[in-house]
């Protein structure tokens, strides 16, 4: 609070504030000398007055280095002191006169106190130098008065922790804000006498120009041109030519101290070697504070591109017409091989930017994206809406609601933040290259892909084969153009691999597949032609589309005799050139129409040069057959971009009026200021409960509603922040524990260093990991289908999480890792999740669609002699998480970027920046599940089934292992299945229970 205003009820402005623009020019008009006052907004408050408003809370920039800071307190000091006159006992005026001072005794003192805090400085300066020279006494006492005297909030701070543990409030001992106040006052020691050498000037300076010289007394330098001029106070020189004074100073100091009073020099010289250092120090902070970030290899970075590329294929496969251009929630694997035709808003809000992602990867090209996103929107116009919502599940062939008709709000929050990064990913396409690095990137990922494929053959007898694969990937990684290169370089590398390449690959997988045809499983055989038929494909697309949008490229290929000949006259190679150089333009969406435009003048131009010549022969019928053809292919392709570029502005408007649709304010409590879980649209009723903790999968949603405006921001204050103690780090405590609820908004949502949000993350992973290493097991616990049937033969799916992050019980009973769960967390980790990575690859985690959904560990749920059972499904919003992630992490937070590239996102950033409270009183709940192992269930007696064979309604029995089973009926007949294949014959008849296999035991004795 403002102790002026608590105490008074009047505050000091600023020069930001609530007043009458009229009535403050009347309150000042003639009170002040024309060119009399460089800082005024003290003056203006205690004229004019302002209004005060409780609610609002301006943030202004901080120098951000010490130079800049010094600078800025120079000038502010210089404004104070010009004030002086008003404390006398008559002002001056504008007209020249003069008149009593009326300012109240608390205004006069408002201007005292401003130019006492600028003396303390130069005050302790001087103490400090007077105790070491001439003070009675020891030095000691003399520097220890001074170096105490600017410590009076870490002395208080100390003495309020210190106080805390002798009342037992041990978690209130802020340790973190104790290191913060000890740094800042160790600093303020080390600039003590600079800052007094810069105090002093100003005071002096201004009296000088005041009372004698009248001049200068307006100088003045904005922040920001301020900043600039110390753009580059990295450089040491900067630092010396402003800082020498103190340390020229400091030396005379220690000589004088040595002359006057030599026994004083070993209690002065800490203090003089600070002062001495102090630009060095200066120059330490004053450095630009680079976010950390883990640098990983190429081999590593191919890994995850490779995992991409496999997890990419899950929507290329499903996301498609049969669906309605929806991704399907589910593919099951195994058991029965099932896609289940259902989706959800969340699930929708991932698959249109897991397309956006395979764009960035180079998966598809800008074309296969436009046409895939507009069908997605062609789509989502028809489904069924609540005020904006879609609601929760869908049919993905018939679109009609399954029920009951629900509204979740989490899941519209997903939806909302998916399609604000969306809109931006598609306004900014029309301004990337065309040709892209990442293009050619993507083609080698699909080809490493099948490379994986072929080492996974495991057949005695190939080494011939593999070698030779094993050689032309080689090449293959070896022509492909390298990050830093031009992206146009790419082009011969397509130009071989469409080309004699692609025949090779062709051929040597034909030969791989004959000699192992007897020992290759249908698997692996599956995998194989997959792949293939996707490299080729994809690199098919690549070349088509770069056919129609740059022909010029393909044509200067297949140029004619004439015209790449060496004898053309001057005016023709003066045209072929900068045709030639058109060609190799890096050429946007957006500049394209100019760019063809200049190419077809260029034609245009060698045409008219070529129909000069009188002697027209066949190679100049073929030049200009050549012109006519690639004339028109320039126009096709013109008018392709015009057609994009129009489709990318749709689907961004598209995009963007989805979200404001969105009415989130129906969802919204104002009393409790938290979200319902939703609304039951059936029930005409909102969900009795909340979200109502911050570290909550559901802050997408918050964050999104009131960037809109739909929601106040103090919703944002009202989410629960419950901590808890994870080594040294402190964390926001979830309901469930998993990594969802940590993890998932990190995909859209930025996570400043230092602050809660991103501490918790950082914590949460790592008690992720300390709980796995403790169960021997790979990482990642968080919401996921696990190895338990329905009777449809479908996987189970609920929330699990990890204990010591969780409010809920019994989170030790069961242990499901969920492979999507750690990749997620690879803003935090990178490493770690790798590691992971290859942990789960060698338990058998590795599909055709990425990862597999989950690895299942509880002892109750794996068939007996096993010690895990893995869950061979892919669940649509997991893999797009996967997907996002990945993109996020090989294409520099690309999505993060793009969401926080909203304007409305930008005026709640200021949200994301809270720290962690250190006077907050931590609770680990359930502490004692995290020393509790898993242990296989107690064996049951097995009941004997009895029956009644004369019964006149039918009774069987099922057993099933989940893979094998087995029915039998009272009268003996029955019949088995392996994973829903009928293994005998079965009727169900009643009146002949005769079906099924028999065993005839006859007694012979």
């Amino acid at each position: 609070s403002d102790a002026y205003q608590e105490l008074f009820g009047e505050g000091i402005y600023a020069g930001k504030g609530i007043y009458d623009v009229a009535g403050f020019e009347r309150s000042l008009e003639g009170r002040v000398p024309e060119n009399a006052l460089l800082s005024h907004d003290l003056f203006e408050g205690i004229q004019g007055r302002a209004g005060l408003v409780s609610e609002v809370v301006l943030y202004e920039d901080y120098p951000p280095a010490y130079l800049a800071h010094a600078h800025r307190m120079h000038r502010w000091t210089r404004g104070d002191w010009q004030l002086l006159p008003w404390l006398f006992p008559r002002v001056p005026l504008a007209d020249g006169t003069s008149r009593r001072n009326n300012l109240k005794l608390l205004n006069r003192w408002k201007l005292f106190d401003n130019l006492r805090r600028s003396l303390v400085t130069p005050s302790i300066s001087a103490l400090l130098l007077a105790g070491w020279t001439m003070l009675p006494g020891d030095p000691w006492v003399w520097t220890l008065v001074g170096v105490l005297a600017p410590a009076t909030s870490l002395i208080g701070a100390f003495l309020a922790g210190i106080a805390g543990r002798i009342l037992g409030q041990r978690r209130m001992f802020a340790r973190q804000s104790l290191r913060t106040d000890t740094k800042r006052w160790l600093l303020g020691l080390s600039f003590l006498l600079y800052e007094a050498l810069i105090l002093v000037d100003a005071a002096l300076s201004t009296l000088h120009r005041l009372f004698v010289t009248r001049r200068r007394l307006l100088q003045w330098t904005t922040s920001a041109h301020t900043l600039r001029l110390f753009r580059r106070e990295g450089r040491v020189g900067l630092v010396w030519r402003h800082m020498w004074s103190a340390s020229l100073i400091t030396l005379m100091l220690g000589m004088a101290v040595a002359y006057f009073r030599p026994d004083a020099l070993l209690t002065a010289l800490p203090l003089l070697v600070g002062w001495l250092i102090s630009p060095y120090v200066a120059l330490s902070i004053g450095k630009e504070l680079v976010p950390k970030k883990v640098e990983l290899t190429d081999d590593e970075n191919r890994a995850l591109r490779c995992l991409a590329r496999r997890t990419w294929l899950y929507f290329e496969r499903f996301m498609g017409p049969e669906d309605r251009w929806l991704p399907p929630d589910h593919f099951q694997e195994q058991p029965r091989g099932l896609v289940a035709h259902r989706v959800s808003p969340t699930n929708i809000g991932l698959g249109l930017l897991s397309a956006l992602s395979a764009y960035d990867l180079g998966y598809i090209g800008p074309m296969n994206l436009s046409l895939r996103l507009r069908a997605s929107f062609a789509t989502i116009g028809q489904m069924e809406k609540h005020r904006g919502h879609l609601l929760n599940w869908y049919d993905t062939r018939s679109l009609a609601p399954l029920p009951p008709r629900y509204i979740s709000s989490v899941d519209s929050g997903n939806l909302a933040g998916c399609l604000v990064a969306l809109a931006r990913g598609c306004t900014e396409l029309p301004h990337a290259p065309i040709l892209r690095h990442e293009q050619w990137q993507g083609v080698v990922d699909t080809l490493c892909v099948l490379d994986e494929t072929v080492e996974e053959i495991e057949a005695p007898g190939l080494s011939s084969e593999l070698r030779s694969w094993r050689s032309f990937f080689d090449e293959v990684k070896r022509r492909a153009p390298s990050p830093e290169s031009d992206p146009s370089s790419g082009v011969p590398f397509l130009n071989w691999l469409s080309g004699e390449a692609w025949d090779e690959a062709e051929r040597l997988l034909r030969a791989l597949i004959e000699a192992a045809s007897e020992r290759l499983d249908a698997e692996t055989l599956g995998n194989l032609l997959v792949w293939s038929d996707r490299a080729r494909l994809h690199i098919q697309s690549v070349r088509d589309e770069m056919d129609l949008l740059l022909p010029w490229i393909r044509a200067m290929r297949d140029m004619p005799v004439l015209l790449a000949g060496a004898d053309r006259d001057s005016r023709l190679s003066e045209t072929w050139d900068y045709l030639g150089v058109l060609a190799t333009v890096g050429v946007s969406l957006a500049t394209h129409g100019h760019v063809c435009r200049q190419g077809q003048t260029a034609i245009s131009e060698i045409v008219a040069i070529l129909n000069e010549q009188s002697d027209p022969d066949e190679s100049m019928e073929e030049a200009l057959a050549w012109c006519t053809s690639l004339t028109t292919d320039i126009e096709s392709a013109r008018m392709a971009a015009e057609v994009l570029v129009f489709s990318c502005r749709d689907l961004a408007a598209q995009a963007d009026r989805l979200v404001r649709e969105m009415d989130f304010r129906f969802l919204y409590d104002a009393r409790t200021r938290l979200f319902h879980i939703g609304y039951n649209l059936d029930a005409g009723r909102l969900d009795p409960y909340y979200y109502d903790l911050m570290a909550s999968e559901a802050r997408i949603a918050s964050l999104v509603a009131i960037a809109k405006g739909d929601v106040p921001q103090r919703h944002w204050l009202k989410l629960a922040r419950p901590l808890t103690q994870v080594g040294r780090t402190r964390a926001l405590l979830s309901w469930n524990g998993s990594m969802f609820e940590y993890l998932m908004p990190r995909l859209l949502i930025n996570s400043y260093e230092g602050t809660l949000l991103d501490q918790s993350m950082a914590a949460a992973v790592k008690q992720q990991i300390a709980y796995a290493t403790r169960r021997h097991v790979p990482w990642g616990i968080s919401e996921s289908s696990y190895y338990r049937f329905d009777a449809a033969g479908g996987y189970h799916y609920r929330s699990f999480g990890a204990p010591g992050l969780g409010l809920r019980r019994g989170l030790s009973d069961e242990l499901v890792i969920a492979p999507y769960a750690s990749l997620i967390a690879l803003p935090v980790d990178p490493r770690a999740v790798l590691k992971n990575v290859r942990h789960l690859k060698g338990l058998g985690m590795l599909g055709r669609y990425g990862l597999y959904e989950s690895v299942d560990y509880t002892p109750a749920h794996v068939p007996a002699g096993q010690r895990y059972a893995i869950a061979r499904t892919y669940m649509a919003h997991h893999q797009g998480m996967s997907l996002v992630s990945l993109a996020n992490r090989l294409q520099n937070d690309t999505m993060v970027r793009r969401f926080h590239s909203d304007l409305r996102i930008q005026a709640t950033d200021l949200l994301l920046h809270e720290r962690v409270s250190p006077v907050v009183s931590t609770e680990s709940p359930h502490a004692e599940e995290l020393r509790i192992s898993l242990k296989p269930p107690a064996s049951q007696p097995v009941e004997p089934w009895d029956v009644d064979t004369e019964s006149p309604v039918p009774q069987a029995h099922l057993l099933s292992n989940g893979r094998y089973t087995v029915v039998v009926t009272g009268r003996g007949s029955g019949y088995s299945t392996w994973n829903g294949l009928a293994l005998t014959r079965w009727h169900a008849d009643a009146t002949r229970p005769d079906w099924g296999t028999w065993v005839y035991v006859q007694d012979l004795g």
